[in-house]
C-alpha cells in the first residue's frame, strides 16, 4: 500500500498542474487535460510492485480546468500553478506563452520528499501537447516517470 501511495504523489503533483483566440492565447472556457505516464523507473523496486504501478498508468484520467478570459492570457496559473504545484515550489522555467510550454519546478511533497517536474511542449487556442518528466526523491529512493500531457478546449465552462 505504501508503494501505491508513493506512486500517487507524482500524479498529485502533475494534476495540480494539469482568451479570445489571440495568437499565443488559449481559448477561455473548459479545458480537458489527460496526463498519460508511459515509463517508470525505480531502482530496487520489486518487479511485482512495478507491474502494479505500470497497470495503474494504463488508466489515465481526464482533469477539467476552467480558464476565465483573464487566465486564458496567462494559463500557467490555472493549468500548473494551483494545487500541489505552486505551493512550496521553486520554478526554474515558468513559460506558458506564445504557443510554447516550458515549465520546470522543484516542489516539496508533504511526507514524500521532493518532486522535480518538467513540462515541455506547445499549444494553440484549442489544443495543447507536452512531454512530462517527474522525478520524486523520497524515503524509498528515486522514482522517475515520463509521459505526455494533452488537452483540448471543450467549450464553455461547466463548473
Amino acid at each position: 500500500m505504501k508503494q501505491l501511495l508513493i506512486f500517487a504523489a507524482p500524479f498529485a503533483l502533475i494534476g495540480a498542474c494539469s482568451g479570445g483566440g489571440n495568437p499565443g492565447e488559449m481559448n477561455a472556457g473548459e479545458w480537458e487535460t489527460v496526463t498519460a505516464m508511459t515509463d517508470i523507473e525505480m531502482a530496487g523496486m520489486p518487479e511485482e510492485a512495478l507491474a502494479q504501478m505500470r497497470a495503474a498508468m494504463d488508466n489515465p484520467r481526464p482533469q477539467f480546468h476552467c480558464l476565465t478570459d483573464e487566465n486564458a492570457a496567462n494559463p500557467m496559473e490555472t493549468m500548473v500553478g494551483g494545487g500541489a504545484v505552486g505551493r512550496d515550489c521553486e520554478f526554474g522555467n515558468r513559460t506558458w506563452e506564445g504557443g510554447v510550454i516550458d515549465v520546470s519546478a522543484t516542489c516539496q511533497i508533504p511526507g514524500q520528499g521532493t518532486g522535480e517536474i518538467t513540462l515541455e511542449g506547445n499549444y494553440t487556442a484549442t489544443t495543447m501537447e507536452a512531454d512530462l518528466v517527474v522525478v520524486v526523491n523520497g524515503p524509498v529512493g528515486e522514482i522517475r516517470m515520463a509521459g505526455t500531457m494533452t488537452g483540448e478546449h471543450n467549450g464553455e465552462c461547466q463548473m
